[in-house]
């Protein structure tokens, strides 16, 4: 009994590291990308006036360089099918915060600013992390 179990641990060793290369290396295809594409962010009038957002790194296990990352704003994706779907969104908390909204309409531009570590419409990812962080001022 003590040998098979020394050859059932032996072999089971065996076939869970057969794929660690693949899941320790870098994959084929490197993106970046909003990690939530809709959200629900209050801000409290008198109380820092701002919040933070950013965009994600997939595809490498470390990011040894700065990677910049370019966005743009699309008022046009604010609309009856946005509202729809955060109404049926996956976290409960979006429901309950979006269930009496009867239309969205898009902050004004001249009410905000958008501050990243790059150049405006430029979020920049620094090497170490896999977070570029930008900060949406009221």
């Amino acid at each position: 009994m003590t040998k098979r179990f020394k050859y059932l641990i032996l072999a089971s060793s065996a076939l869970l590291t057969a794929c660690y290369p693949d899941y320790v290396g870098d994959y084929v295809t490197v993106a970046a990308g909003f990690a939530n594409q809709s959200d629900v962010r209050t801000v409290v009038v008198g109380e820092k006036m701002e919040f933070s957002t950013g965009v994600a790194l997939g595809g490498v296990i470390e990011n040894n360089e700065d990677r910049r990352v370019a966005f743009s704003m699309d008022y046009s994706l604010v609309n009856d099918a946005l509202l729809a779907s955060m109404k049926a969104h996956r976290f409960t908390y979006i429901q309950e915060l979006m269930k009496d909204m009867t239309g969205l309409k898009p902050l004004p531009a001249s009410m905000y600013t958008l501050q990243t570590d790059g150049r405006p419409g430029v979020a920049v990812i620094k090497a170490g992390s896999h977070l570029g962080k930008i900060i949406v001022k009221i």
